[in-house]
Formats: structure tokens, sequence, C-alpha cells
């Protein structure tokens, strides 16, 4: 039933969705990290906004690896 959440779709660039959520991941743990540890009352919360990004980045990493392995696995046409 849920099948197309673990099925790459072709026409999606996986590499593309990978890197845009690693660069929010890296940015939550920033502001995450800087509220902690240096207290700026500036950016309190922040991080909560980004923090999705960081299970949808588990996510596409997976899609993009079942992504590459598909086109891999793929038969070759045969040029004459």
């Amino acid at each position: 039933m849920l099948q197309f959440l673990f099925r790459p779709q072709p026409e999606i660039s996986y590499d593309f969705v990978v890197v845009v959520y690693l660069l929010a991941s890296i940015s939550c743990l920033v502001l995450y990290f800087v509220e902690k540890y240096y207290g700026l009352e500036q950016i309190k919360g922040f991080w909560i906004v980004l923090s999705p990004f960081v299970p949808s980045l588990i996510w596409a990493a997976f899609m993009w690896r079942q992504a590459k392995l598909a086109h891999h696995t793929e038969p070759k046409l045969k040029s004459n």
C-alpha cells in the first residue's frame, strides 16, 4: 500500500534532495549547539523548525541508494 515511500521514482533527482536535506540538517544542528552552548536568546527555538529535515535526510539517503542500485542493475541495451 505504501510502497511508493520505498521505491525511488525515476523522475526525481535524489542527489539534489539529499544535498538540500543535508544542508538543512547541518543548519539545524548548528542552531541547536549555538543555542545550547552559547545561550543566544535571538535564535532560541529556531532549530526546531529545521528538525524534520534530520529524519528526512535518512529517508532521502535510503532512496538515493536505492535509485543508484536500480540504475546499476537495470539491463543495458545492446547497440548494433
